[in-house]
């Protein structure tokens, strides 16, 4: 296994905490997803991810094609 990094994800859509348990298990259903962490109060998304797996964008992509226009958090 590979070092995980964490990726900064900005969602929208949130309309709760169901939304939130919703990004998450998309998130984690995914390749190299370690664990996904989703607030829909602040509509942010913390995920630790193996870097040779994905990438962020492809988790954002992956969370706009379930309907949660997702953007990178760049620092």
């Amino acid at each position: 296994m590979h070092e995980a990094v964490t990726y900064h994800l900005i969602v929208s859509g949130l309309s709760g905490v169901l939304d939130a348990v919703s990004v998450n298990d998309t998130l984690q259903g995914l390749p190299g997803v370690h664990h996904a962490h989703t607030s829909a109060r602040t509509g942010r998304c913390v995920v630790d991810a193996d870097p040779t797996t994905c990438d962020p964008q492809q988790l954002a992509t992956a969370l706009t094609i379930a309907g949660y226009p997702t953007e990178v958090e760049h620092p």
